[in-house]
């Protein structure tokens, strides 16, 4: 089981708490149905090119050194 914390930060350099997920099976559909709602929830679009525009853009993404969450970032983002 694993849990998931998105945090962001602001230009005041506060933290966020923006989305949370507790997922029983570290599998990379999982993953990959997590942040494609995290796209939704904060209506980023994902254009054609790849290019993501328009609300909450992630900059930096940190994990645990889990290659399926390198992996899954890497197709998403």
């Amino acid at each position: 089981m694993a849990l998931l914390l998105f945090i962001a930060i602001d230009n005041y350099n506060n933290l966020w708490l923006v989305c949370q997920a507790l997922i029983d099976d570290e599998i990379t559909e999982a993953y990959i149905w997590i942040l494609k709602y995290t796209l939704l929830a904060t209506n980023d679009i994902k254009q054609s090119n790849g290019i993501i525009s328009e609300g909450l853009i992630l900059l930096v993404f940190m994990t645990d050194s889990n290659s399926v969450v390198d992996a899954v970032c890497i197709k998403i983002y």
